[in-house]
């Protein structure tokens, strides 16, 4: 059986290509604090489904490229 994991170095590339700061992925996900993104972008938290769908929107990438599976 295979797991899904979060494709961190994938959401840490579309980040940096925009210029942003993890705090600023926090604000577009709902978190009021940066750790919250922050612990999805070192893989410590998954990323969940609806994350990835706003994530989608916002980079205008499919999000199927924010997981890989184990």
């Amino acid at each position: 059986m295979s797991h899904v994991k979060t494709n961190t170095e994938k959401l840490k590339e579309l980040r940096l290509a925009k210029g942003l700061k993890q705090k600023d992925l926090s604000v577009i996900l709902g978190y009021d604090n940066p750790v919250g993104y922050n612990r999805i972008e070192n893989g410590s938290r998954q990323l969940s489904y609806g994350q990835a769908l706003e994530l989608e929107k916002f980079y205008g990438v499919p999000h199927e490229e924010f997981f890989l599976a184990s």
